[in-house]
């Protein structure tokens, strides 16, 4: 038999035991490799997370962002008695600048209102502005919106700040043209003016209406005891009831003493004469008379009948001391609405213009720098937090 080479057979078993030997240093092809691959998916990342979106955004603030102008104009709330802080002082000072503290924040509300919206949109159609088709789709207001969302948009384009420090109200309209945000501002101060001067109009007129209408009370009050005092003078016929009662008094004073003559006359006739006489006859018919026309004046003063000048000058006490309160509460009421109309006055409220509403030549917003810058920041930030926040889920993994 041929005897064969083994050599060849050791050789590949040599071979093969060599690729299944490890060697204690494995070549670094593969940490290379995953090195490579966290730089490229870091760069994707950045590229998708951050640099793509700036990009979207400069092209937008670049090329598509519609420009919107400014209309601003200032004015402050001034009412009718503003000197009343030269008059009476320091005290008075504080209490002039919180009234008008409180109208410029009643004027501001105003503005932001859904009233002066409504306004504003049938006087200048500012809906149809801001749904103009050649403005941008990020910034018009759509037709669908509702009324709610109207609101919102319209308070997002216009601003109202008040300066407590000079008591000046600013007022800031964005349009997309100059020449419509300058209409914006002008409107609004005419609606405004008007609004306040009505607050202080109804309040005055309020307080007039009320103080007319006692006088009215008043007057009618007056006139009524008038006429009760002529009705009294033409039921008894007298004119004046305490002149008649003096008069009959004066008259009883002289029957009382013509009386007590006549007796004193007749005691000394009867020392000498018999009561027979013709004298004494006469003297006692006298005093007969004299005591009965006496007692009939008494009676009309003090007697017990209604129709005696007791009950008479009381009626009459009662009616002009009606007439003297009716005359006093007249006199009162009269001083009541001069005041009142002063006060209304005082009260009255209008707008000063301080600067008149102004026509924009450039554009304030968008502010594309301001606005690129922010959002490039931003963007930053998410994407460390976010990577920040990645690196630690994989090292809790790991663990």
């Amino acid at each position: 038999m041929p005897q064969t080479n083994p050599q060849p057979e050791v050789a590949e078993i040599n071979t093969q035991a060599a690729h299944t030997i490890p060697t204690p240093f494995p070549p670094p092809t593969r940490t290379i490799k995953t090195k490579r691959g966290k730089k490229s998916l870091i760069r994707r990342s950045w590229l998708w997370c951050v640099v793509m979106p700036f990009i979207i955004c400069c092209g937008y603030f670049g090329l598509i962002a519609s420009d919107r102008y400014v209309g601003e104009a200032k004015v402050i709330v001034k009412q009718a008695d503003n000197n009343s802080t030269a008059d009476f002082g320091i005290a008075l000072l504080g209490t002039a600048m919180s009234s008008g503290k409180q109208d410029a924040q009643l004027v501001r509300q105003f503005i932001l209102s859904l009233d002066m919206l409504h306004y504003l949109n049938k006087s200048l159609s500012v809906r149809d502005h801001y749904q103009s088709r050649d403005v941008d789709h990020l910034s018009r207001l759509w037709e669908w919106q509702s009324q709610e969302d109207f609101l919102a948009y319209y308070r997002k384009h216009i601003t109202v700040t008040y300066d407590e420090l000079s008591g000046v109200l600013a007022i800031r309209a964005q349009a997309f043209t100059p020449e419509f945000a300058q209409k914006i501002v002008k409107a609004v101060l005419q609606q405004s003016e008007q609004y306040i001067n009505q607050i202080g109009h109804d309040l005055a007129s309020e307080q007039v209406n009320f103080v007319q209408k006692e006088l009215d009370r008043a007057t009618q009050h007056l006139r009524k005891s008038k006429q009760q005092i002529l009705e009294f003078q033409g039921e008894y016929q007298l004119f004046s009831p305490e002149q008649e009662s003096g008069a009959k008094l004066t008259m009883v004073n002289e029957l009382e003493a013509q009386l007590t003559r006549h007796k004193a006359e007749l005691n000394n006739l009867r020392s000498y004469m018999n009561d027979s006489a013709a004298d004494i006859v006469a003297l006692k018919a006298k005093i007969g008379s004299l005591e009965n026309q006496l007692l009939i004046e008494r009676a009309k003063l003090v007697g017990d009948k209604n129709n005696n000048f007791s009950d008479v000058n009381a009626k009459h006490a009662d009616l002009l001391l009606d007439l003297g309160f009716a005359t006093d509460l007249y006199k009162a009421s009269l001083m009541s609405l001069e005041q009142a109309r002063i006060e209304a006055y005082r009260k009255l409220k209008y707008l000063v213009v301080v600067d008149s509403p102004s026509l924009a030549e450039e554009a304030e917003f968008p502010k594309r720098l301001y606005n690129l810058v922010s959002i490039l920041v931003v963007l930053s930030l998410l994407y460390g937090a976010m990577k920040i926040t990645w690196a630690t889920v994989k090292e809790h993994r790991d663990v």
